[in-house]
């Protein structure tokens, strides 16, 4: 008896993340918003169309509090090259 190969037994985990019920979202390095789940666009009340291709402090600007996104758009680079670097970073104050 044939045995199928073992990708062909592995659940589809982009179908399994689109029904979950929490939300997950992928974006790349520059912080572009490539995929939600249902309950990512739920929970943010946006519509693919309208956040998908987009750079996320683009697509969700600034609250009352920072109109312009600038403090989030920073404080996540920062935590992003942190991350990433391979040297530590000091933060500056």
């Amino acid at each position: 008896m044939m045995l199928p190969p073992a990708s062909a037994l592995l659940p589809d985990f982009q179908q399994l993340l689109r029904v979950a019920p929490h939300p997950y979202v992928v974006m790349d390095a520059r912080f572009t918003l490539l995929w939600a789940n249902d309950a990512y666009l739920r929970v943010t009340g946006r519509s693919a169309v309208d956040i998908l291709d987009r750079n996320i402090f683009d697509a969700f600007p600034g609250g009352p509090h920072d109109p312009g996104g600038a403090r989030a758009r920073g404080s996540c680079g920062s935590r992003w090259r942190r991350c990433c670097a391979a040297a530590p970073r000091t933060p500056s104050r």
